[in-house]
């Protein structure tokens, strides 16, 4: 996932796929995404910093969308950032009503 800033907000692109082939398509997608090639598409739209920083979690995100390319289901998130990992909650309503997933910063 390579995530990317575009007027004060921010989006994530599939940029590997580490455990399908690189060719795999969006079966499940709904709309425009539907057969649409996984790799390079943008499933993390919009969140944008709230200037709230959480002692264990780091800088808060807030407001952005996240779509499982597996399921094709598109869900509320936010998000912090803690020196190289990225804490994400994807949630249906309230954030109460989702799970975390921790991503690490790939270093070059």
């Amino acid at each position: 996932m390579e995530i990317f800033e575009k007027n004060g907000l921010y989006y994530g692109k599939i940029v590997k796929l580490l455990l399908d082939p690189a060719d795999s398509l969006c079966t499940n997608c709904k709309g425009d995404l539907k057969n649409k090639p996984v790799l390079g598409m943008v499933i993390l739209k919009g969140l944008k910093n709230t200037g709230t920083v959480d002692k264990k979690l780091g800088t808060e995100y807030d407001s952005g969308t996240i779509m499982d390319a597996r399921e094709g289901e598109t869900y509320q998130c936010k998000a912090w950032v803690k020196d190289d990992v990225l804490t994400m909650r994807g949630f249906v309503g309230i954030s109460l009503l989702g799970r975390s997933s921790n991503w690490m910063r790939l270093k070059k």
